[in-house]
């Protein structure tokens, strides 16, 4: 909850929090459906490896 109200001041609208699990339940159908498609070949492998961390990073940017 600390993190959402830190993301928010910075402007970053994030998911919303759910108890005990967070969105590792996101997460993890994410990795399933990644990992059921054929590997292309490039040295692509974030996409493939962390997709909800990348679908974040695609959805609000990369803020340092």
């Amino acid at each position: 909850m600390k993190m959402k109200k830190y993301l928010k001041k910075q402007g970053i609208d994030c998911l919303s929090y759910k108890f005990f699990y967070g969105n590792q339940k996101e997460s993890e159908m994410m990795k399933m459906k990644e990992s059921c498609k054929p590997m292309e070949l490039s040295h692509r492998v974030v996409p493939r490896l962390l997709p909800f961390q990348n679908q974040a990073v695609q959805t609000y940017g990369i803020n340092i």
